[in-house]
């Protein structure tokens, strides 16, 4: 699964959307209040792995691998630069 490049989505039935909403929801909750980690293998499936308050959850479902990969994105989206991260952790030591 490529972080880089635009999925194009066909449409699904509701229940399919539905299905994919509520994964989508669960993966932003859980990137919200745990970490998670995805991994990319070359020869084998991916994996979303989701580490919370009793244990580690390891998905490996085509929806619920979106729907991180989604919340990743999202979250690379709103992250400042790397030289932007500088400027406003000097800025709050100051």
């Amino acid at each position: 699964m490529s972080r880089g490049s635009s999925r194009a989505r066909a449409l699904r039935p509701p229940a399919r959307r539905a299905a994919a909403a509520a994964a989508a929801a669960a993966a932003a909750a859980a990137a919200a209040q745990s970490s998670f980690w995805l991994f990319d293998f070359p020869a084998d499936p991916s994996i979303a792995c989701v580490a919370n308050l009793t244990g580690t959850l390891f998905m490996d479902q085509s929806g619920q691998l979106n729907a991180f990969s989604d919340a990743f994105d999202n979250l690379r989206a709103s992250a400042l630069s790397p030289a932007d991260s500088l400027t406003r952790i000097t800025d709050i030591r100051i």
